[in-house]
């Protein structure tokens, strides 16, 4: 299915948990179904249940503060725009998720 022009799209990938198999015990796909439902039913109050404020902050804002202290962080983060949990609960609700199941296996050692 195609998303319509102009729709948010959401495109979720993540690391491979093993060698033989991207998540295994479906770890990584439970926590994610777990942050969409939670956003769906609660909306924007669902991100202090679901999220430090800290990351929250890393999340929205692009920049870990925690992490990065540099003043080109500062104004990288003054210039962004500010994700509020209200509106990334309502960008959830009407978005097309593209999820990278499969992902690109890496192959063991570095080397090809």
């Amino acid at each position: 299915m195609e998303a319509p022009q102009g729709a948010s799209v959401l495109f979720i990938s993540r690391q491979w948990l093993s060698f033989a198999s991207p998540d295994p015990a479906c770890v990584q796909l439970r926590a994610l179904q777990r942050v969409l439902r939670a956003l769906v039913e609660q909306g924007g109050a669902a991100i202090s249940a679901l999220f430090d404020p800290d990351d929250w902050d890393a999340f929205a804002k692009g920049v870990d503060k925690r992490k990065v202290k540099s003043s080109h962080a500062q104004a990288l983060t003054a210039l962004q725009k500010q994700l509020t949990p209200e509106k990334f609960a309502a960008e959830i609700e009407g978005a097309f998720i593209w999820l990278d199941y499969v992902s690109i296996p890496q192959q063991r050692g570095g080397g090809f």
